[in-house]
């Protein structure tokens, strides 16, 4: 970075730990590291000591049976951290805790949500501290209890552009934030959720055989005040497929920004979407039908390549928009990703 005003910063360092397959992450941490900058003096060859960890399991309940929530851990002590666990339908996860003395504590419960116990083995987490150690075979234990009476909808939907040949290859979304469950997908390409909560934002995941792709999703109703029970969701799957040239390697993902044109669609705000690439480069992408606009978010690219350009068809999606239509066939995104140097820099 460069043109920084003199004074003290916070550098975050995120790191994504685990991955189980048809999940982007399952659990990640940030570190913080504070910075002081000087007048006229700049501060090179940081390095972040990351601490050591140990994966552990857990296991999430409701009480009331009403639908599992999403939420983050924080701990402090031997460091400090937040830990974004994705809860599997049967209420499990996963997450890395460093070794030491460490106090963990929930937050990010939704509204009506609250913590009833929080255990490690015979260790209650409310009331003590957690030694993490490289031994520990125990599990996090935490149930919820509903202290108000939850307004859920019901989430209809049907993706798209999918195709399969047998039940073992059969496609399932998650809508997590709103819920923690799976649906397959009918040979209509139909879905239901009976319970969701009315999230403002939340995430889906597709999964398609060795495919998944994820994006943001608003299921609140607008306005806010009016008597819902049911939304509609239409999703297209996109096919894509990624070209290197100049030497670059395939990286693992491309980061893009979607931005939705006038009108606005209601279900899918602007946000970054993500896939899984393929051995061969091919991805699947997800969109609501709408007018979209592409932006290849460079800065989060590896540093010796960079995204050349991305067409939806013939259309040159990086500088122009697109429609994407549920009742005609997508076309394929194509992005060609180019080396550069190292010591490049990316003005986006």
């Amino acid at each position: 970075m460069s043109s920084v005003a003199p004074g003290g910063y916070r550098l975050s360092v995120t790191v994504p730990f685990h991955e189980e397959p048809g999940f982007f992450r399952a659990a990640a941490g940030d570190w913080i590291v504070t910075l002081p900058v000087m007048a006229r003096k700049g501060v090179c060859d940081v390095s972040v000591a990351l601490p050591r960890h140990r994966r552990t399991r857990g296991r999430i309940k409701v009480e009331s049976g009403d639908p599992l929530p999403n939420f983050n851990f924080v701990v402090s002590g031997a460091c400090a951290m937040s830990i974004y666990p994705a809860i599997g339908p049967d209420g499990s996860f996963i997450a890395e805790l460093p070794e030491g003395n460490v106090w963990i504590s929930v937050e990010g419960l939704p509204g009506g949500y609250a913590v009833q116990s929080f255990t490690y083995g015979s260790l209650d987490l409310l009331d003590g501290p957690l030694q993490v150690t490289t031994l520990d075979i125990a599990e996090l234990r935490l149930a919820f209890a509903v202290d108000a009476p939850l307004k859920t909808l019901r989430v209809r939907g049907r993706v798209f552009g999918l195709e399969y040949e047998n039940s073992e290859s059969v496609p399932f979304i998650t809508v997590t934030g709103a819920m923690n469950e799976r649906r397959s997908l009918d040979s209509n390409g139909e879905f239901e959720f009976q319970q969701a909560l009315p999230y403002f934002s939340c995430a889906t995941q597709l999964v398609a055989g060795t495919y998944a792709a994820r994006c943001e999703l608003r299921l609140e109703p607008v306005p806010e005040d009016e008597v819902v029970s049911e939304l509609g969701l239409t999703l297209v799957a996109i096919k894509g497929c990624v070209e290197t040239l100049e030497g670059a390697s395939l990286p693992s993902t491309i980061p893009l920004f979607r931005i939705p044109s006038a009108p606005y669609p209601s279900a899918m705000p602007p946000s970054q979407s993500y896939f899984n690439l393929q051995a061969d480069g091919s991805f699947l992408f997800l969109l609501c039908p709408g007018e979209w606009k592409l932006h290849a978010q460079n800065r989060f690219m590896p540093a010796d390549k960079f995204v050349k350009s991305i067409r939806y068809g013939s259309i040159d999606a990086l500088n122009n928009p697109f429609t994407v239509d549920s009742e005609s066939p997508a076309e394929e995104l194509r992005i060609v990703v180019a080396a550069r140097a190292v010591n490049a820099r990316s003005k986006d």
